[in-house]
């Protein structure tokens, strides 16, 4: 496979160099390199502060986001500030590791919105085609080789939890969850690809491969729907959303049985059903905004063990996994029953985006790649930070970017019909 040598703009190559850091993070924040793990550690928050302050000069210059766009960031924007209303009414953590949290959890909504921005009406509508889904080749083979040695001979990584038949792959990354989500973005850029041939195929199926053999439910439940949706959109080219939907229900009713049992009907001590329970109490306390930012339910929350934790007798488990290991918890907990209801109405607004596209110019590809990433995030967020996830940044600057170059093919088209006309 041969990789293109052409010059690259400027964009492309900040793009390039933000995706591969982002897509090895969460496998190099724990280097045994001092330096190396100290750097990934907050290379996120170092992008999202320079993405934070660029969005903010555009604007503050005149820069007027498109409609769909300016909608997302209005209902973002009311979303965050739902969370610093709880913030400053509860006044639990301190002021500092608020704004940490509050960082984290607007790092996916940052990322989207800067990438759209920057981006937006650029004349050079191939560099998905030229260099992301080529970057994306290169490592899905070297992903599924590694898989396939440490599956049939001695691992060369440290393997993850017994599950179904054989140990969970992760690969270079410290968890199954994190390999999961970086095959599943390769899976979404390789999506977009228009040709059809058995070599795509081909890199779709080594994907899923390395997807299904992490043993994550949540995981196999994404690569299920998104290769029904596949016949469905791509073969079949059918546009109803009421039959992606109904294809989607399968897996969706899996995970979602799977975690109501873990949830709700178990009859064994489950952290995520008294997390579960506990915050749809503190919503009901709090009602409607939430107690506010580093309090329930969070990775900020954990790691400076919230008061509240004390107060619902969480004293004796301070190991954080328990603590953060689910994302409608953290919703109810901290941005209230008001919170979670804005923060629906924003995963439909992102979810619109994909049936707003010209399939006839852009390709089904693309609205395949983009449903099956937000089926991804919701399919995810049952059982994890989904949206304020490690992999979340990453994914929504993929999501802006397949979308941006679409959209940038469709005015291309647009003006060249006029000029026909």
């Amino acid at each position: 496979m041969k990789i293109s040598i052409r010059k690259k703009s400027n964009k492309e190559k900040i793009f390039i160099v933000l995706f591969i850091i982002l897509l090895f993070q969460a496998a190099l924040q724990y280097s045994e390199n001092v330096i190396i793990s100290f750097v990934f550690n907050y290379v996120d928050e170092v992008i999202v502060g320079t993405f934070l302050l660029y969005i903010i000069v555009k604007l503050l210059y005149g820069y007027r986001l498109e409609y769909q766009d300016k909608k997302i960031a209005i209902v973002g924007g009311i979303f965050l500030i739902i969370g610093l209303g709880g913030t400053l009414s509860y006044r639990i953590q301190s002021w500092s590791i608020s704004m940490i949290d509050m960082l984290i959890c607007m790092k996916f909504l940052v990322g989207y919105l800067a990438v759209r921005i920057y981006w937006r009406n650029s004349t050079d509508v191939g560099f998905l085609k030229r260099d992301l889904e080529k970057i994306a080749k290169v490592i899905t083979v070297i992903f599924f080789g590694l898989v396939m040695h440490d599956t049939f001979f001695t691992p060369i990584f440290q393997t993850g939890d017994w599950r179904m038949w054989g140990y969970s792959m992760q690969l270079c990354y410290t968890h199954p969850t994190y390999l999961a989500a970086a095959s599943s973005v390769l899976l979404i850029i390789l999506a977009t690809i228009k040709k059809e041939d058995t070599r795509k195929m081909l890199y779709l199926l080594m994907n899923s491969v390395v997807i299904f053999r992490t043993f994550r439910s949540k995981a196999i439940a994404f690569v299920f729907v998104f290769w029904l949706l596949y016949i469905l959109i791509v073969k079949l080219k059918i546009r109803s959303k009421f039959i992606y939907g109904l294809v989607s229900l399968p897996g969706v009713i899996y995970i979602g049985y799977a975690q109501i049992q873990v949830y709700i009907l178990t009859t064994r001590w489950s952290p995520r059903q008294i997390m579960l329970m506990d915050s749809i109490k503190l919503a009901r306390d709090s009602f409607p905004i939430g107690m506010g930012y580093a309090t329930f339910g969070s990775s900020m929350s954990a790691q400076n063990f919230s008061p509240l934790y004390t107060q619902l007798g969480y004293d004796q488990v301070r190991y954080e996994a328990y603590l953060n290991d689910g994302f409608w918890p953290l919703i109810l907990g901290q941005f209230g029953f008001l919170g979670m209801v804005i923060f629906v109405l924003l995963i439909i607004y992102f979810m619109k985006i994909a049936f707003m596209l010209k399939l006839e110019i852009v390709g089904f590809q693309t609205c395949l790649a983009l449903v099956s990433l937000n089926l991804y995030l919701l399919i995810s967020s049952t059982s994890e930070m989904a949206y304020f996830a490690p992999f979340a940044l990453l994914m929504f600057m993929v999501y802006a970017m397949i979308l941006n170059q679409n959209s940038n093919s469709m005015h291309k088209e647009g003006a060249r019909t006029e000029d026909e006309k």
